[in-house]
């Protein structure tokens, strides 16, 4: 049985353990319906549900997994989403601290920005951050051997070092 809920603000529980506040990916219409399952899958897998799912986990698993959904060499099941969750984990303590997640791959992008940049300043620079999160957790999964789907032009191309991941 999972132990997952969806809620609002206004129901006052968001910060319950389980909680599934951000309504804008549980019920966008770009997902697959199965996204979701496979989200309480993987938030039961990565610390049994004992904290409300945060915002950037959200949008981060949710695109991730909808990518891996449309790529057909990946077979998503049980064993592929604990994979996802036991390579997760090293962000944080046994858990994966998506806040702390997101400003480590700003960091590595701004780095490579600024290493490419013909002064090697950050004039000019932008944070696309679904862009940045997305690419930095198939960079991150990847090193922790999980099959990751191909990349798409969604993504930020940026180099990516191994040092920067976890």
């Amino acid at each position: 049985m999972l132990k997952c809920f969806v809620t609002a603000h206004k129901n006052g529980d968001i910060n319950k353990p389980g909680a599934i506040s951000r309504l804008s990916e549980v019920m966008n219409r770009k997902y697959d319906t199965q996204v979701t399952y496979w989200f309480t899958k993987y938030f039961v897998a990565l610390n049994r549900s004992n904290r409300a799912a945060q915002p950037k986990e959200m949008w981060m698993l949710y695109d991730y997994i909808q990518l891996c959904l449309k790529d057909t060499k990946i077979k998503v099941d049980d064993e592929y989403i604990r994979s996802v969750a036991r390579a997760l984990k090293v962000v944080g303590a046994n858990d994966f601290d998506a806040g702390e997640f997101y400003n480590t791959a700003k960091e590595a992008y701004k780095e490579d920005y600024a290493n490419r940049s013909s002064y090697h300043n950050l004039l000019g620079i932008s944070y696309p951050e679904y862009r940045i999160g997305l690419t930095f957790l198939i960079a991150q999964l990847k090193k922790a051997g999980v099959q990751v789907p191909r990349y798409s032009k969604e993504l930020v191309e940026w180099k990516i070092t191994n040092r920067d991941l976890y």
